[in-house]
């Protein structure tokens, strides 16, 4: 494995995240969707996509969720990214409860 870095564009990965998640999850059979959802609400990390480079190594992407703070249909939605070692990279769904974001008034 290379220990060169490579630079990505955070649109074009956003988008590539994006369409992958649309193809696993929307796109699939509602069987396939199921139970690639169900591994993943099990706290399993899914080999996901991977990122090549004509130069050097690919980087492995898994994808995994967190509901830890899911309260129900009315949550926040964000994906982080992080990268522990090098050619590997994990895709984070975590719900957010709406409430720390909102203003209260005095």
């Amino acid at each position: 494995m290379n220990n060169a870095s490579i630079e990505l564009d955070l649109v074009e990965l956003l988008k590539a995240i994006h369409s992958n998640i649309n193809q696993r999850i929307l796109a699939a059979s509602k069987i396939v969707a199921k139970n690639f959802f169900r591994e993943l609400a099990d706290g399993k990390a899914l080999p996901f996509m991977e990122i090549t480079s004509p130069e050097l190594d690919d980087v492995s992407c898994d994808l995994a969720l967190d509901h830890t703070k899911f309260i129900g249909t009315m949550n926040v939605l964000v994906t982080g990214i992080e990268q522990r070692t090098a050619g590997n990279m994990t895709v984070r769904l975590m719900f957010l409860d709406p409430q720390q974001f909102s203003v209260r008034a005095n």
